[in-house]
C-alpha cells in the first residue's frame, strides 16, 4: 500500500487534530475499543445505503466472526500495510470512522461512516478531507472513493470538494454491489486543511487492549546487545521475563536487501545481515526489543 518509510502510521498509535475544530479528533483504531467500533459498524441506521449489511442479522455467531475477522485484519495491517482505520471522536465520544482499503487492482479505497446523530454537522466533509490529505502525505498515488446513487449526501459532499464522479459498478466479495459512482481523487486538490498528526507508542495489542508479543526467537548480533525478534501482534503472547538489563529500547525494523535496519523515529541505529539464529524468511516489517 505504501513504502516502509511510512510504516509508523500503521504500527503506532496516533491522533489527528484540526485547529479549526478542536472538539474533533481522529485516532488510529485500537483493539481496546473494538466493541464500540463493532457496535457502530453493525448498527443498520449507520449504514443506510449498504443493503447487505443493513439486512444482515447480527447474532452471536455473526458477531464473533466479525470480531475475529477485524482482529485478523488489524494484525495483518501492522506488517502488510494493506488497510488502515481511524475513529472519529467528538469530545472523546465515538461518532464515526474512516478507513483505507487496498484493492486487488492497486487502488486504495476511502470509506467512512457516522452515527445517525452525528450527521449534518460537517463531519463528513472534514473526515473526507482528512482521509485525502493523510493519504497524499503517505504518498498514495491512486486514491478512490465510491458511493451508491441513493447516497445524495455523499455526492453533494464530493461536489463541494470539486471531485467529479463517474458511473461505474463496484462489487465486493460476499457483499455484492458496494458502489455505483466512483471518484478518482486527484493528486493535488484546490483546498487545504491544517492536519496535525501526533504519534504515540507502538500499536501491538490483543482484543483486551493488552500488549502482546510473539515468542522470542533468540539473541542476535553480539553478547552486549540482545535482540529478541518479535512479530508484531501475530500469534502473540505476553513478553516473557528476561535477564536483567539496564534499559529496554523498543525499535522498529524493516527488511531491505537482506539487511535489517533498526530505527526510532526514522533514524537508523544499525544495519547488518541477519545471522543464522534469525528466521530464514522474514515479513516486510518487524518489531524488536533491544536490551542494553
Amino acid at each position: 500500500m505504501i513504502s516502509a518509510e511510512h510504516a509508523k502510521v500503521f504500527t503506532h498509535d496516533w491522533s489527528i487534530t484540526i485547529p479549526e475544530r478542536p472538539s474533533v479528533r481522529y485516532i488510529h483504531t485500537p483493539l481496546s475499543r473494538l466493541d464500540e467500533w463493532l457496535g457502530m459498524l453493525t448498527n443498520p441506521a449507520n449504514r443506510p445505503h449498504d443493503a447487505t449489511l443493513r439486512s444482515k442479522e447480527w447474532d452471536q455467531a455473526a458477531m464473533e466472526e466479525l470480531r475475529a475477522t477485524t482482529i485478523k485484519k488489524h494484525h495483518r495491517a501492522l506488517t502488510e500495510f494493506d488497510g488502515l482505520s481511524m475513529m472519529v471522536l467528538v469530545d472523546g465520544q465515538l461518532v464515526g470512522g474512516g478507513n483505507y482499503s487496498l484493492l486487488p487492482t492497486g487502488e486504495v479505497n476511502l470509506g467512512m461512516m457516522f452515527e445517525e446523530s452525528a450527521r449534518g454537522k460537517g463531519l463528513g466533509k472534514l473526515t473526507m478531507q482528512v482521509l485525502i490529505k493523510l493519504g497524499q502525505r503517505l504518498g498514495i498515488k491512486r486514491l478512490e472513493a465510491g458511493t451508491m446513487k441513493s447516497n445524495q449526501a455523499m455526492q453533494a459532499l464530493m461536489a463541494r470538494l470539486n471531485i467529479p464522479g463517474r458511473d461505474e459498478i463496484k462489487e465486493a466479495p460476499g457483499r455484492g454491489v458496494v458502489a455505483e459512482i466512483l471518484y478518482d481523487i486527484p493528486e493535488t486538490v484546490e483546498w487545504e486543511i491544517d492536519l496535525q498528526l501526533e504519534f504515540g507508542g507502538p500499536m501491538a495489542e490483543n482484543g483486551e487492549g493488552e500488549a502482546v508479543y510473539p515468542p522470542v526467537l533468540g539473541p542476535s548480533w553480539n553478547g552486549n546487545v540482545i535482540v529478541s525478534t518479535l512479530l508484531s501482534g501475530l500469534g502473540g503472547q505476553k513478553c516473557p521475563d528476561v535477564a536483567p538489563a539496564v534499559g529496554v529500547l523498543c525499535v522498529h525494523a524493516t527488511q531491505q536487501d537482506q539487511k535489517t535496519c533498526l530505527s526510532i523515529g526514522g533514524a537508523a541505529l544499525l544495519s547488518q545481515p541477519y545471522r543464522r539464529r534469525a528466521p530464514r524468511r522474514l515479513p516486510r516489517s518487524l518489531s524488536f526489543i533491544v536490551l542494553v
